[in-house]
This record gives C-alpha cells, sequence and structure tokens, in this order.
C-alpha cells in the first residue's frame, strides 16, 4: 500500500479524535461532540477584528463563525487546533469560499428544492475529496437537506 501523506500523517490525531474513545456512541454523536467542542475553541479565537482581517469585510460562506465551519476547516487542514487559519492557509480559505459560492451558483436551483429526498452529487478526480466535504458541509448547513456525496478518486 502507498505511504500516507504528510497532510494524512497531521490529521490521523483529529480523525482518532472524530472517531471517538467512547465505546456505545454512534458516530455521528461523536462528530457532533468535535464539531460543538471545536466550534467553542474556534469562538474563543476568531474576535470580530480577527473576522474583518480574513474576510476582508466580505460575508464568506465558510466563515469560521458560521455554525459547522469550524470543525470542518479543522478537518480539511486549514484550521489550526487553537482554531486560527496560519497565514500560509489565507489562500486557500478564500480560494475553497469561492469555489463553494461558485457550485451554489449552479446548484442552487437544485439545492434550494423544498424536499427530504437528499441532494446526490458524484464528484470524479476527487483528490482529497476537499470539494465533497464542502458539499455535504453546504447541504448540511446551508441549504437544509440531507446529501449524499461520492468522491472518487483513483489511488496512485
Amino acid at each position: 500500500s502507498a505511504a500516507a501523506s504528510p497532510q494524512q500523517l497531521r490529521m490521523l490525531p483529529l480523525l482518532r479524535r472524530v472517531r471517538g474513545n467512547r465505546p456505545g456512541r454512534p458516530p455521528s454523536a461523536r462528530a457532533s461532540s468535535f464539531a460543538a467542542t471545536f466550534a467553542e475553541r474556534s469562538a474563543r479565537y476568531w474576535t470580530p477584528e480577527r473576522l474583518q482581517a480574513l474576510s476582508g469585510g466580505r460575508d464568506l460562506p465558510l466563515s469560521p463563525d458560521k455554525p459547522g465551519a469550524a470543525a470542518l476547516l479543522r478537518v480539511i487542514g486549514l484550521m489550526g487546533s487553537d482554531g486560527s487559519i496560519g497565514s500560509e492557509a489565507v489562500r486557500k480559505f478564500r480560494q475553497i469560499n469561492l469555489l463553494l459560492l461558485e457550485v451554489e451558483r449552479h446548484l442552487a436551483p437544485h439545492a434550494s428544492r423544498p424536499t427530504r429526498k437528499p441532494l446526490r452529487v458524484l464528484e470524479l478526480a476527487s483528490g482529497q475529496s476537499q470539494l465533497s466535504l464542502l458539499l455535504a458541509h453546504a447541504a448540511a448547513h446551508r441549504w437544509g437537506r440531507p446529501a449524499q456525496v461520492l468522491a472518487v478518486d483513483r489511488d496512485v
């Protein structure tokens, strides 16, 4: 099997924490607990001044103060354990916000339909699956509907 990338190695402790060490709790409860705990930590870090500096005054969909965004940013490796976004990750942070806005613009007719049916998305050549995670996050936190996202990539 292929060796783990440096990013995958950095995420191992986080993934173990999300999966949890408490038997008997369903994975969704552990993930919710992680998201809530990390959101509190992130909220302590992100003062209005820091949010303004990060966003440039724009209303970004993945701003650290938005519901669920802090945990997502941590899982995809853009946010540190203290809730901060390092200077090297700010460019990627802005890029994924713009990507999400563009995807939303094209998916709006489908995503905004009032239905309980899940939005089904197939992402091919997904790489690290960041787009898939963004879409699942947007479906839950921005569009208010379930989603089934299938990410497919060739394992090299």
